[in-house]
C-alpha cells in the first residue's frame, strides 16, 4: 500500500507580550495555521517550562511549541483523508510527547483509535491505529512509570459502546487490552487516565442513560493495575445530568474529581462547573457545584500547592461564550474567579497549567474575523493579565463572572456511589503501522505533517481547494510535470493518482494566489 504524506508552507498569527506591574511576563497570543478555523483539544508543558497545544482544524490536527515567553518555536500537522481529531497530549519520560486521536481511515469505514509518539522536537517516532473494525474513539494516553503506554475510550462491541484500555509498548506494539461495560447504561466512555504515586492507574468517565426523553448522564472513578485488571470501581448516580471530564490526585493522597453537572434537571441549557473531593478509594469528602444559573462546562482541575484547586471550563449564553478559572480553597469554597474572552462552547480545549513565576497558562480559542484562532494567555498567580491591546484585553475580576453573574457554590448531598459490575468481552483490536515521513528537506518555513493512510479509496487521494477553478499541478524533483488538471467555475477537487514511491511537489493555484506543498510516497 502507498501512502502520502505532506508538508505545507504555514502561516502564524501572534500577538506580543509585555510585562507585569511587578515585573513577571504576562501575555496573550493568537494564532492560526494555513488559514483554517481552529479547535482547542489539550495543551502540555515542556520541559523548558514552555507549552504544546493540540487543536483541530477540519481534517487535520496541529500540535505546536511555544516557550515561557510565549514565541512560537514550531509546529507540526496531521492529517486523514476521511478526518482526523486529536483529544489529549501528554508528556512523555523522555520529554516528547503522545498524542491521541481517533481518525476515519477510508470514507466507508468506521473510526479508529491514533496513537502518536513525538519527540521534544515534534519528530515522529512512530505512528500507529488501533481499531476493531466498528467505532472506536481514543480520547486520552499516558507514558507510565514502567515506559509502557495506556491509551483509553470507547469501542464498540455487540452493539454495545463499551469503556476501553489499551496497553502498548513503548515502540507503539499492543500487548492487552481491557474493555468496561455498565450494563445498566447505554455505554460507557473514558475520559481522562491518570497514574497515581502508587504506580496503579485510576480512569475517569461517565455512563450515559438516554433516552428520546430523558438525556441522564453518571460518572465513574476505576482503580486498575498497570496490567489493566481492575482493583475497584465506583459509578456516582447524580440526582441530575453530569459526568467527569478530569481527575488528578490530591497531596492527601484522595482524588480531586471535575466535570459537568446539571443541578436544576432542566436540560443542556444550564449547566455547572462540578467539583468532587474522594479519598484514595472513591469515598466522597465533599462535592460541589459552581454555578451562575447560565450553561456552564466544567473541563479541568488544577491542584495546587497551598492544598485548593484551579478549574477551568466555558461560560455560554444563548449570544456567546468565554472562558473561566475558579481558584478554591482545599474544601471547595471560591476564593477567586476570572474570565478570558474566547469562544469554547464546548469544555474541551479549555486547559490550565502551572507556568514560570506562580503564574499560569490558559488555552482556549478566540474569534478574530473571520477566523477562530487558539488563543493562549500567561497570568499571574491570581489570575490576572495585564496586555496593552485593548480588543484583546482580559476582564479581571475577584468577585463575579460574566454579566456580573456571582459563581454560587452548591454543596452537592444527593451524589451517591455505588460499586457495578463493569464487565464485558475483550475487543479485538487490530494494530496498523500509520506513515510517518522520511528523508524530506526541511528549513525553517516548511513543517512535516503526516498523512495517514486511506486503503478504502481505491489507490487515490482527493485533494480541495478553498476556492473555485484551481489548477493543480504535480512534478517530480527534476520539475518534470507529472500531472496537471484546470477545473472548471464550480469545482474544486483533485483526485491524485498514487505515483511511483518518491518526492513530489504539488502547486494549488487559484485566483487568489498559489501554494506549493511536497508529496512523500512511501511503501509499507
Amino acid at each position: 500500500m502507498r501512502l502520502l504524506s505532506f508538508v505545507f508552507l504555514s502561516v502564524i498569527m501572534l500577538r506580543a507580550s509585555v510585562p507585569d506591574a511587578i515585573g513577571q511576563v504576562n501575555f496573550q497570543k493568537t494564532f492560526t495555521f494555513d488559514g483554517q478555523q481552529m479547535v482547542p483539544a489539550d495543551m502540555a508543558l515542556s520541559s523548558d517550562s514552555g507549552f504544546v497545544t493540540a487543536m483541530n482544524a477540519f481534517y487535520d490536527c496541529y500540535v505546536t511549541k511555544f516557550n515561557s515567553q510565549g514565541t512560537f518555536v514550531w509546529k507540526k500537522k496531521f492529517s486523514s483523508p476521511a478526518g482526523a481529531v486529536s483529544r489529549s497530549i501528554r508528556r512523555t519520560l523522555s520529554n516528547g510527547y503522545l498524542l491521541s486521536t481517533y481518525f476515519t481511515p477510508g470514507i466507508t469505514q468506521g473510526t479508529d483509535l491514533g496513537l502518536i509518539k513525538l519527540d521534544s522536537l515534534g519528530n515522529v517516532f512512530w505512528a500507529k491505529a488501533y481499531g476493531t473494525g466498528n467505532s472506536d474513539f481514543g480520547y486520552d494516553a499516558i507514558e507510565i512509570s514502567n515506559g509502557n503506554i495506556l491509551l483509553a475510550g470507547s469501542s464498540v462491541l455487540n452493539n454495545r459502546q463499551l469503556g476501553s484500555m489499551l496497553g502498548i509498548q513503548g515502540n507503539g506494539t499492543l500487548n492487552w487490552s481491557v474493555a468496561f461495560d455498565d450494563t445498566a447504561s447505554n455505554g460507557v466512555i473514558i475520559e481522562r487516565l491518570l497514574e497515581l504515586t502508587d504506580g496503579n492507574i485510576v480512569l475517569s468517565g461517565y455512563s450515559s442513560y438516554g433516552s428520546q426523553t430523558v438525556n441522564a448522564m453518571d460518572g465513574f472513578l476505576i482503580k486498575s493495575a498497570p496490567n489493566g485488571t481492575m482493583l475497584w470501581n465506583k459509578v456516582y448516580h447524580f440526582p441530575e445530568w453530569g459526568n467527569f471530564t478530569d481527575v488528578m490526585e490530591t497531596l492527601d493522597g484522595g482524588l480531586i474529581v471535575s466535570g459537568i453537572i446539571d443541578i436544576n434537571q432542566d436540560g443542556i441549557n444550564n449547566r455547572d462547573f462540578f467539583l468532587m473531593h474522594t479519598d484514595s478509594i472513591g469515598g466522597i469528602l465533599w462535592a460541589k457545584a459552581y454555578t451562575r444559573d447560565l450553561d456552564d462546562l466544567g473541563n479541568r482541575v488544577l491542584p495546587l500547592s497551598d492544598g485548593g484547586f484551579l478549574i477551568t471550563g466555558s461560560l455560554n449564553t444563548l449570544s456567546s461564550a468565554s472562558t473561566a478559572i475558579i481558584k478554591v480553597n482545599s474544601s471547595g469554597v471560591v476564593q477567586w474567579t476570572n474570565q478570558f474572552p474566547c469562544q469554547n462552547s464546548s469544555p474541551s480545549g479549555n486547559v490550565t497549567l502551572p507556568a514560570p513565576g506562580n503564574g499560569f497558562y490558559t488555552f482556549c480559542t478566540r474569534q478574530i474575523p473571520p477566523l477562530i484562532q487558539g488563543y493562549v494567555i500567561k497570568t499571574g498567580n491570581l489570575g490576572l493579565g495585564f496586555c496593552n491591546d485593548s480588543t484583546a484585553s482580559v476582564i479581571p475580576s475577584n468577585v463575579n463572572l460574566q454579566f456580573n453573574s456571582p459563581i454560587k457554590s452548591v454543596t452537592m448531598t444527593g451524589v451517591v456511589s455505588t460499586v457495578v459490575s463493569l464487565s464485558g468481552a475483550n475487543p479485538v483490536y487490530n494494530e496498523t503501522t500509520l506513515c510517518i515521513p522520511s528523508g524530506i528537506d526541511e528549513n525553517n518555513s516548511i513543517e512535516i505533517a503526516s498523512c495517514f493512510p486511506n486503503p478504502s479509496a481505491n489507490g487515490f487521494f482527493q485533494i480541495s481547494a478553498t476556492a473555485n477553478a484551481p489548477k493543480f499541478e504535480c512534478f517530480d524533483l527534476c520539475g518534470k510535470v507529472v500531472a496537471f488538471d484546470q477545473k472548471p467555475i464550480g469545482e474544486n477537487n483533485y483526485s491524485v493518482q498514487l505515483f511511483s514511491p518518491g518526492c513530489y511537489i504539488l502547486r494549488v493555484s487559484t485566483a487568489y494566489g498559489s501554494k506549493s506543498v511536497k508529496l512523500m510516497v512511501t511503501d509499507l
